[in-house]
């Protein structure tokens, strides 16, 4: 008999943290290693299971997978997994894109937003687990988004709500074009260098450095809109 086989079947009724040896089998496998030893054991619990004996001897296994999930999901703090907290990764990622359209100039709607003056408030900006309280506790359900009641006001606590996407859209910020007093078809951009932008009829036309020019090419494209619909 195997040399080897026989040293792991001394070690039967050994007990290493709950799981006690009850048998020894040999795996032959196809290799230069023709033989591979697993353990038996059965855990206080009574579960039993086959264990590798490369693994057990450096002590990897001290209990059964039942046994280990148990133990996992009874602890509490910051060594909570992330999927133990429902919706934890979907919220992670709307708060992480909040704080950066509003503190990270590169980033694509910082006009829009920390351009403008928004900012997140000390709670929320430095602990997630604040902004998922206040989310878990406000009524947040997937797949709502984070919406701001007053659309000039902060992200923080007052001034935030849950929303659908359409929601959302009615409550979004529009420049205003009453002090300029600039065409129906042109409005103001967020670009320094190009500030005029051209809408006619549902279709974008670019954005101008001069209100003369957007109007010229807004004309342009009436004119040329008129005339392929038959409109004299």
């Amino acid at each position: 008999m195997d040399r080897y086989y026989n040293k792991h079947l001394k070690r039967i009724g050994e007990k290493q943290g709950k799981l006690t040896i009850i048998d020894v089998i040999n795996i032959h496998v196809e290799s230069k290693q023709k033989r591979r030893y697993k353990y038996i054991v059965q855990c206080d619990c009574g579960t039993i299971e086959q264990k590798d004996t490369g693994h057990y001897n450096h002590r990897k296994y001290t209990q059964c997978k039942k046994c280990s999930y148990k133990e996992k999901g009874s602890i509490v703090g910051d060594k909570i997994r992330k999927w133990k907290k429902p919706n934890e990764a979907y919220l992670k990622r709307i708060w992480g894109q909040m704080i950066r359209r509003c503190t990270v100039q590169t980033a694509t709607q910082y006009n829009r937003y920390g351009g403008r003056g928004i900012k997140v408030c000390n709670e929320w900006i430095t602990s997630f687990n604040n902004f998922y309280t206040w989310a878990i506790n406000s009524g947040f359900r997937r797949p709502l988004e984070i919406d701001r009641i007053d659309n000039d006001g902060n992200y923080e606590p007052s001034n935030c709500k849950w929303s659908t996407r359409q929601e959302q859209v009615h409550n979004r910020h529009k420049p205003c074009n009453k002090t300029s007093n600039l065409p129906k078809y042109i409005t103001l951009h967020p670009s320094k260098t190009k500030p005029y932008k051209v809408q006619c009829k549902g279709n974008y036309l670019g954005c101008y450095s001069t209100v003369k020019e957007a109007e010229q090419v807004a004309n342009k494209f009436i004119k040329e809109w008129e005339h392929a619909v038959g409109i004299n």
